[in-house]
């Protein structure tokens, strides 16, 4: 496509985000993922390396269980519902992966961190 230059994954796009959800909430990203995303689906298991300032590293690390993985992947296909809780937003769901970037690879496209 014109313009749109040539896909090329950077980690360090992801450690930025994982600084400004920080920033922004006042959370590392670990902690705000565990608020909001691994205790409302008893995950208790999960382990997530930081850098020296104590950024949770946002490309990599997360360290979580197989039953636990299983878990995070039926709230997706359950539309974001856990028990009739919206645990993740259904539109974000849909928007994340419908709206990808073109990689010249051979799984697909690649957006919003998958």
């Amino acid at each position: 496509m014109a313009g749109r230059g040539t896909f090329r994954y950077k980690g360090v796009d992801y450690h930025l985000l994982s600084a400004i959800i920080s920033k922004s909430t006042g959370l590392t990203l670990s902690n705000f993922a565990q608020t909001n995303l691994f205790s409302p689906l008893e995950i208790v298991d999960v382990e997530w390396g930081s850098d020296p300032q104590g950024v949770t590293v946002g490309s990599m690390g997360l360290k979580i269980c197989f039953e636990s993985l299983i878990k995070i992947s039926q709230i997706l296909v359950n539309n974001g519902l856990e028990n009739k809780n919206e645990i993740i937003s259904k539109h974000w769901i849909n928007v994340s992966t419908t709206n990808g970037i073109p990689t010249n690879l051979s799984y697909g496209d690649y957006g919003f961190g998958w």
